[in-house]
């Protein structure tokens, strides 16, 4: 698991966010597809991707889905929206 939240923390942080969201994501789906359970922290990611862009709706699809999992957000997680 920590291996894909690496992945996903280094694409949302790079330089074109476009290009990083559509990557966090890509790999997001991936975790989905090996039945990977994301964490807080790949919320939180994908989260501050989409607020980097400007994205409120995003974010909020992203913070929604979280709690859907059962994660509970951390205050870098509130930081991030």
């Amino acid at each position: 698991m920590h291996s894909f939240n690496l992945l996903i923390a280094v694409h949302v942080a790079g330089k074109d966010a476009f290009v990083g969201r559509w990557r966090a994501e890509l790999w997001f789906n991936w975790m989905r597809r090996f039945r990977v359970k994301p964490s807080t922290h790949t919320f939180t990611a994908l989260i501050a991707v989409c607020a980097r862009l400007g994205d409120s709706a995003g974010a909020e699809f992203w913070y929604q889905l979280m709690e859907d999992e059962g994660c509970k957000p951390t205050r870098s997680t509130y930081d991030a929206m």
